[in-house]
Parts: structure tokens; C-alpha cells; sequence
């Protein structure tokens, strides 16, 4: 496993560029990679409610739930947030990711969200891996309300014993779509 530092000198966890300046993202935000001791945090940039469901075929395409973008509302504090109620979502996150031939990963929930009854518990990324803006699910059990921006996760880092083969699946690179809902447009 690889400390926070390394993942950060060997730029495998990056902040998407457009979160460090206020004026290139839609919610103001200027952000900073924010390393723990053994990974990174990442913060929450984008919320998707799951609504419809998805097929796994045997051979082929996986095609994804559909999802409705959620739009944040300002909380009685005056802070922008996301009010949830049990059930599936999809987040994205200012971060993002650069898996060489001997690194991986899987994000975690930080120890809040878990103690607030939310979860995340994402697939490998594997080595091979990118893209400017990772995303994964949440899964609510209680209402919670978070706050944009906000560090729900944390991305440890681990190396692999010799070179692995690098991904290219479908998912590589994939950008969330932004037009009225998040589904992942197959191709």
C-alpha cells in the first residue's frame, strides 16, 4: 500500500483542474487534493438518484441504470447541499486518476459517512485506469444531507507485485454526461 505522499509524487490521484479555479466550475468551488495518511480524500462534486435498472449481458456491452441529476438546494445554514433519502446514488468527484501498469484501487467511505449510516464500496480500478473525473456510488440507509465539495471518501493506493495488464475496457475515460441526467452513454 502505498502512503499518501506517493500517490500524490507519482500523480496517480490528481484534482481535475477546473475545481482548483472558482470560475470553471458551475458551483464556485476551488478545491485541493487533500492526502490522509495512506490515501487521498475526495470530494463530492456531482449527485445522481438511480432509477431505472441495469442489464449485465452475457457476452458484450454492460448497460447502465438510468440515473436523474440532482440539483443541490440551499439548506436553512445557507449552505449548497444535497438532502437524501435512502437509496442509490451516483456521485462524482473533483478527482481524478492515473493507474499505471503497477498501481490500483477501490474507494472507501470515510469513518462520517459510515457513522452517518451511508456507504460507498466502489469496484477496482484497475491498472491502466483514467480518467479527469472519477465517480462511484453511495449507498443511503438514513437521510443525510452533504454539503457540495464536501470529503465523503478516501482513495488508498496499492502496488502490484509485477506489471499487470493494463485496462481497456469500456469504461476507460468515460465521462459522466451532464444533460438532464448522468447515464453513461454506451456505444
Amino acid at each position: 500500500m502505498l502512503t499518501a505522499k506517493q500517490i500524490v509524487e507519482k500523480g496517480i490521484i490528481f484534482m481535475n483542474p477546473k475545481y482548483t479555479d472558482p470560475s470553471k466550475n458551475e458551483y464556485g468551488l476551488k478545491l485541493e487534493l487533500e492526502p490522509a495518511q495512506i490515501g487521498i480524500d475526495l470530494h463530492m462534486v456531482s449527485m445522481a438518484k438511480v432509477v431505472g435498472k441495469g442489464y449485465i449481458p452475457l457476452k458484450g456491452k454492460t448497460v447502465l441504470a438510468k440515473t436523474e441529476k440532482l440539483e443541490p438546494k440551499v439548506n436553512a445554514s445557507g449552505a449548497l447541499t444535497w438532502d437524501l433519502e435512502p437509496g442509490t446514488y451516483e456521485i462524482g468527484l473533483a478527482e481524478g486518476c492515473n493507474f499505471d501498469e503497477f498501481h490500483c484501487s477501490r474507494i472507501t467511505h470515510r469513518s462520517s459517512l459510515y457513522r452517518n449510516a451511508t456507504e460507498i464500496n466502489s469496484p477496482w480500478f484497475d491498472p491502466g485506469f483514467h480518467t479527469e473525473e472519477m465517480g462511484t456510488f453511495l449507498t443511503v440507509k438514513m437521510p443525510i444531507e452533504i454539503e457540495v465539495g464536501a470529503r465523503v471518501c478516501q482513495m488508498p493506493c496499492f502496488k502490484t507485485e509485477e506489471a499487470a495488464e493494463l485496462y481497456n475496457g469500456q469504461w476507460q475515460a468515460t465521462k459522466q454526461q451532464h444533460n438532464g441526467d448522468m447515464s453513461h452513454e454506451i456505444k
